[in-house]
């Protein structure tokens, strides 16, 4: 099945001519990667030493390293505050 491209009315609005002009793999229009400085986060959560998720907020960080303990028993989870460096405990409820 091939995939259809999303083609919007040409009018003279600068929004929509860019849309349309936009490639399918232009970084814009899928989307791009999102950096830990553009998304504003806070916290670092690592898996055995490699970083696996950014956080905003501490209560998210933790929830998500819980949550990563359980699916990896035997992993080593760290959570860092990366506005001053040290690092976050979290346990078990």
């Amino acid at each position: 099945m091939r995939r259809m491209a999303r083609v919007l009315p040409a009018t003279n609005c600068p929004v929509l001519d860019c849309w349309n002009s936009a490639s399918p793999n232009d970084a814009a229009s899928v989307g791009g990667e999102m950096t830990r400085e553009a998304s504003g986060a806070q916290f670092e959560i690592k898996v055995d030493g490699v970083v696996r998720s950014y956080r905003d907020f501490r209560e998210t960080a933790i929830e998500a390293a819980r949550f990563l303990q359980q699916r990896n028993p035997a992993a080593k989870i760290v959570i860092t505050d990366l506005r001053d460096g040290s690092p976050v405990s979290f346990g078990p409820r």
